[in-house]
C-alpha cells in the first residue's frame, strides 16, 4: 500500500527476475472522493509491484487479482494528472498519468457500440473514462440538448499516452451526422456544436491505432483509454470575441489577442518595444485546433522586416524571441503561409518580455545502481534571455549509503553538469523516488532538474512518440540500489 509522496526508504530483499512494466491504466482517472477499481496493462513478475503516486491524498491497494488495485481518491485531493509508477527490487516501470477529476466520473458501459443503443448520460457536464475495447469498437454516449444550447466534446487520449488516434463524431438518434473532428491542437479531437433544436445526440468515439502501422481498421484494446468530457452551455464555448480592428498602440509586458484570418492576407498588431529588451513572439493556430499555417514578422514604423518566423517547436504555429534594437513603434504581422483565409482560421497572439531564467533537465528519469558502483547523471542547463548566475546541482533524499558530491554550471552558455551516484558496498537495498536540486551557489533554492517525457520524432514520416501531453516532464526520479550478493567481495 503507498500513499504518494508518503512513501519512505526502506530496505527490500535481493529478487530475480525484472523490473516491472506499466503501458496503461483503465480507468485513466477518477474523481475526489472516489473509489475505484483500476486495470493495469503491462509486466510484472511477481504479482504485486509495489506502486507509487505523486503527490497525496490517492491512496491505491494492491489486490488478489494480478493486475488490478484499488484507488481511493479523498475528498480533498488536489485534482489534476498525476504521474504513477511500478517497482520493485530490480527498478522501476517509466512513469504513466492518473488523472484525478474535480467531481464525479463515470465509466464507459457496454454494449453501447451502436448509434442506436447509447449509453445514456443522464446529466452535464460529465467525465466518462472509457476504453475502445477490440479492433472496430465505437462507443455512443447519448445526450439531451436545449434548441440553442452548444454542445462541447471533448478527448484526452494522445495527451495520456493512449495508443489511439481518436475520432469524435456527434450524431442524430437516426444515425444523420452532425459534427466530427479528429485532430484539435494536438491527435486529440474536440467538436462545439450548437443544436438548432431540443433534441438528444449522440456523441461517437473511435480511432485508428497510434503509433500509426499499415493496418487501416479502427482499433481497439487495453491501451486504447480515453477521457470524455462533455458540456453544454447556452454560449459558444470557443466565444468569437475577436479583436479584429487592432486600432491603437498595445503596450507590453503583455499583450494576447484573438482573431480571425478572415478575408486578408495579413493581419498588423502593434505595439510599443523598450530599447535592448527581448520579446517572445507566439501565434497560436494549431495549437487551437484552426486548420492553417500561420507566418509571424516583426516590422518596424516604416514596414521594415526585423525578424521572422514560420514553424517552431515542432508545430506550425510560429513563435520567436526578437530583441528591440531601439525604443518605439513596431508590429507583429500575422499572414497566411498558403494564403488562407476563413471564419476558421483563428488565432491568438501573445506579446510578452522575455525573464531571464534557465531549464535543467537529464534524459533519464530512473537509475540501477549496485552497491559499490558508481553511476554518471549528467544534466544539461540551457541558460535563457541572459541568464548568468552561477548554478549549484545536487541531489535531495539520497537513501543509506549512497553520496554524490553537488556540482556547479555556469555562468554562461549551454552547459553540461555530470553528477557521480557513489553507493556504497554495503548500501542496503532500496528504491525509492528523489529529487534533483537547483540552488545558487548560497543555497537559494530556484528550481528543480525535470526529464522531459515528450518527443517529436518520426519514423518514414509517421509520429512516434508523444509532442503533447497532460503533464510533460516529471521532477521525481527513482533510485534502485541492488544490494551486494552475499559473499561477494568488494
Amino acid at each position: 500500500m503507498v500513499a504518494g509522496l508518503l512513501l519512505v526508504w526502506g530496505t527490500i530483499g535481493s529478487g530475480q527476475g525484472a523490473a516491472p512494466v506499466l503501458t496503461h491504466l483503465f480507468p485513466a482517472g477518477a474523481g475526489v472522493g472516489s473509489s475505484n477499481t483500476v486495470a493495469l496493462a503491462g509486466k510484472w513478475d511477481p504479482w504485486p509491484p509495489k506502486i507509487w503516486v505523486e503527490g497525496e491524498g490517492v491512496l491505491v491497494t494492491s489486490t488478489t487479482n494480478a493486475g488490478r488495485v484499488s484507488v481511493e481518491v479523498s475528498p480533498d485531493a488536489i485534482p489534476g494528472a498525476r504521474w504513477v509508477r511500478l517497482f520493485n527490487e530490480e527498478g522501476a516501470s517509466d512513469p504513466r498519468l492518473f488523472v484525478v477529476g474535480e467531481s464525479a466520473e463515470h465509466l464507459d458501459t457496454e454494449p453501447n457500440n451502436a448509434f442506436n443503443k447509447p449509453q445514456q448520460v443522464e446529466s452535464l457536464p460529465a467525465t466518462i473514462n472509457g476504453r475502445l475495447d477490440k479492433n472496430g469498437d465505437v462507443d455512443s454516449f447519448a445526450v439531451s440538448l436545449r434548441a440553442g444550447e452548444w454542445l462541447e466534446a471533448r478527448l484526452d487520449a494522445y495527451t495520456l499516452m493512449s495508443a489511439v488516434d481518436a475520432v469524435l463524431r456527434v450524431v442524430s438518434i437516426h444515425g444523420q451526422a452532425l459534427a466530427w473532428n479528429h485532430d484539435s491542437g494536438t491527435l486529440d479531437p474536440r467538436v462545439i456544436w450548437r443544436s438548432p433544436s431540443a433534441q438528444t445526440v449522440v456523441v461517437q468515439i473511435f480511432g485508428f491505432k497510434y503509433p500509426a502501422d499499415a493496418s487501416i481498421q479502427l482499433t481497439g484494446g487495453e491501451g486504447a483509454v480515453y477521457r470524455l468530457h462533455l458540456r453544454t452551455s447556452t454560449d459558444s464555448p470557443d466565444p468569437q470575441t475577436l479583436d479584429s480592428e487592432f486600432s491603437g498602440v498595445a503596450e507590453v509586458p503583455v499583450i494576447h489577442r484573438s482573431a480571425v484570418m478572415e478575408g486578408h492576407l495579413e493581419q498588423r498588431h502593434r505595439f510599443r518595444a523598450v530599447k535592448d529588451q527581448t520579446y517572445t513572439i507566439r501565434v497560436a493556430a494549431q495549437a487551437i485546433g484552426a486548420p492553417w499555417d500561420a507566418r509571424l514578422r516583426v516590422v518596424d514604423a516604416d514596414g521594415k522586416e526585423l525578424a521572422q518566423n514560420d514553424d517552431a517547436d515542432g508545430t506550425t504555429d510560429p513563435r520567436l524571441d526578437w530583441r528591440a534594437p531601439a525604443e518605439g513603434e513596431y508590429a507583429v504581422v500575422v499572414s497566411s503561409r498558403l494564403r488562407k483565409g476563413g471564419s476558421s482560421c483563428r488565432y491568438e497572439l501573445t506579446i510578452v518580455e522575455a525573464v531571464a531564467g534557465f531549464r535543467a533537465t537529464t534524459p533519464s528519469s530512473a537509475w540501477v545502481l549496485a552497491a559499490g558502483a558508481t553511476n554518471e547523471v549528467t544534466v544539461s542547463v540551457e541558460r535563457l534571455h541572459g541568464f548568468t548566475n552561477e548554478l549549484r546541482i545536487a541531489f535531495a533524499n539520497l537513501p543509506e549509503g549512497v553520496t554524490a558530491e553537488p556540482a556547479t554550471n555556469g555562468p554562461t552558455g549551454k552547459r553540461e553538469t555530470v553528477l557521480r551516484l557513489v553507493a556504497a558496498t554495503n548500501a542496503p537495498a532500496c528504491s525509492a523516488p528523489m529529487e534533483l536540486k537547483v540552488s545558487t551557489t548560497d543555497l537559494m533554492q530556484l528550481g528543480p532538474v525535470v526529464c522531459e517525457l515528450i518527443s517529436r520524432g518520426e519514423n518514414n514520416g509517421v509520429p512516434q512518440g508523444y509532442s503533447r501531453l497532460l503533464r510533460e516532464s516529471i521532477d521525481r526520479f527513482w533510485l534502485t540500489i541492488r544490494a551486494a550478493e552475499s559473499g561477494a567481495k568488494p
